[in-house]
């Protein structure tokens, strides 16, 4: 029977036992009563979802997102079609058996159409790293101007979502990059005076600053490690400043 909206979202402690129900641990003698509990669990926060294709036959979307790992499945609410970029900001989580194996399955949900499949996506959880890291999925789209509908290939342009992911007691080294400051030379004199520069690193959210100076031609050499906890951050921004003055 076909569902007319989103079905409630399920709390993750209520998913953990539902699924430790289906599963029994194995002993020597045979199946034993006890469940098995797993030291790995998968973090998940739906964002928000890009350049969403507007609604077809003037029929307005209303998209959730439902997010499953293994027999594990959790939904969003779903949300008026606000010009093809909802906001669902909504946290789950999973328990992980086999991050070598699993994919963590996306799907967008369209509750004004009897829950149909509009868009998808998945992750490797081999491919994740520790910490968290949010990213954006490119979707496989339904196009149902064509008859019957088919599948539209990911487009960069496309229609998006926006999740992050947690890996506990799993996952790759954290990414991270060192950023070495060396020396600057020629600084210019700041309102008649000898500036006090030091260089300013951005990137993303995290920001850091070498150790001040009272030198035109000041000499730093000093490292920081920074890490990467999002992958659409590309622009790693460098300023020498003195004061709040950039030079």
């Amino acid at each position: 029977e076909q569902q007319s909206g989103p079905p409630a979202a399920i709390d993750a402690r209520e998913a953990s036992e539902e699924f430790r129900d289906l599963i029994k641990s194995t002993t020597e003698g045979g199946t034993g009563d006890a469940p098995v509990h797993y030291d790995q669990m998968l973090e998940v926060q739906v964002l928000n979802g890009t350049a969403l294709p507007a609604p077809y036959d003037n029929i307005p979307l209303a998209p959730y997102v439902t997010v499953s790992l293994g027999r594990q499945y959790q939904t969003t609410e779903a949300v008026p079609f606000d010009s093809g970029n909802p906001v669902w900001v909504t946290s789950f989580e999973f328990e992980v058996l086999d991050p070598a194996s699993q994919f963590l399955e996306i799907e967008v949900k369209d509750a004004n159409n009897n829950g149909k499949v509009v868009g998808r996506s998945d992750v490797a959880l081999r491919h994740l790293h520790e910490g968290t890291t949010a990213q954006l999925l490119l979707l496989e789209w339904l196009d149902d101007t064509e008859d019957p509908p088919v599948w539209a290939e990911p487009d960069e342009d496309g229609p998006a979502i926006r999740i992050s992911c947690t890996p506990h007691g799993f996952g790759l080294p954290q990414q991270a990059f060192d950023a070495h400051i060396k020396s600057a030379e020629n600084l210019p004199f700041l309102h008649g005076r000898v500036p006090n520069p030091y260089v300013s690193v951005q990137f993303g959210d995290a920001s850091v600053h070498t150790s001040s100076q009272q030198y035109t031609h000041p000499v730093w050499n000093e490292t920081f490690r920074i890490p990467i906890v999002n992958n659409e951050d590309a622009e790693i921004i460098f300023q020498v400043r003195s004061d709040q003055t950039v030079l």
